[in-house]
C-alpha cells in the first residue's frame, strides 16, 4: 500500500515538472511571438505540440489546447493556415476528452472548465473549416 502511494507520488511529481517545462517553452514561444520572429515561433509551437501529444502529465491536455491556440494565431498571421491543421485536429479532440472526462482534478467544477473550452473548441472548429474549404477550391 506505502509502496503504491509512493509511486503515485513521483509519477505525479514526474507530471508537476513535465507541466513546468512545457510552460516555460510556451513563454518562450510567446516571446519569439512578441518579438515577431513568427516562422521561428511556429516551428517551436509545432515541436511543442508533437511533444504534447505523447506526454502523460496530467497538465499537458491544457498545455496542448494553449499550444494549438497559438499555432493556430501564428499559422493564420503568416497565411500559412494549412500548417495548423494537424494541431487543429489535435487540439478539438483533446478538448472534447477534456469535456468527456470533466478533469475533476483540474478544475473543481466541470461546468466552469467547459465554459472555458467552449471558445478555443469553437475556434480550432472555425480554423479547421476554412482551411479545408481553401483546399476544396
Amino acid at each position: 500500500m506505502l509502496l503504491k502511494w509512493w509511486r503515485d507520488f513521483l509519477r505525479g511529481l514526474g507530471g508537476f515538472r513535465a507541466s513546468l517545462k512545457y510552460s516555460a517553452r510556451l513563454g518562450r514561444i510567446f516571446g519569439l511571438r512578441k518579438k515577431g520572429r513568427l516562422d521561428e515561433a511556429l516551428a517551436e509551437a509545432l515541436a511543442l505540440s508533437a511533444e504534447l501529444k505523447t506526454s502523460t502529465a496530467l497538465l499537458a491536455s491544457i498545455d496542448i489546447v494553449m499550444a494549438t491556440a497559438t499555432i493556430d494565431e501564428i499559422a493564420e498571421r503568416l497565411d500559412r493556415h494549412d500548417v495548423a491543421y494537424d494541431a487543429l485536429v489535435d487540439g478539438i479532440a483533446t478538448i472534447e476528452k477534456l469535456k468527456a472526462d470533466s478533469v475533476p482534478k483540474l478544475h473543481p467544477k466541470p461546468g466552469d472548465l467547459e465554459s472555458q473550452l467552449e471558445p478555443y473548441h469553437r475556434r480550432f472548429r472555425d480554423s479547421l473549416n476554412r482551411i479545408v474549404s481553401r483546399r476544396n477550391r
